[in-house]
């Protein structure tokens, strides 16, 4: 596959295969794509968070202090 790309973004990757972190300008494209991937997942991840909080769906720094004490606990005490 052939892509034309601005003047500007061809000079970007020749710069990143030249600082020597790409081995070649596909690379570059296809840490672009993966970079691209990652944020798509991690939107995703907020916009799960948000509806959660949204709901109610949260637990507090203290009740998560809390509920981990009392696994601990019951670990303990099944050992």
């Amino acid at each position: 596959m052939a892509i034309e790309v601005s003047k500007k973004t061809e000079q970007r990757v020749k710069e990143k295969v030249a600082s020597g972190h790409f081995g070649s300008e596909e690379d570059v494209i296809q840490a672009g794509l993966e970079s691209l991937d990652e944020g798509e997942g991690l939107r995703a991840a907020i916009a799960e968070a948000e509806l959660q909080i949204s709901r109610g769906q949260i637990v507090t720094e203290s009740e998560s202090r809390r509920r981990t004490k009392e696994l601990l606990e019951q670990l303990r005490r099944d050992a």
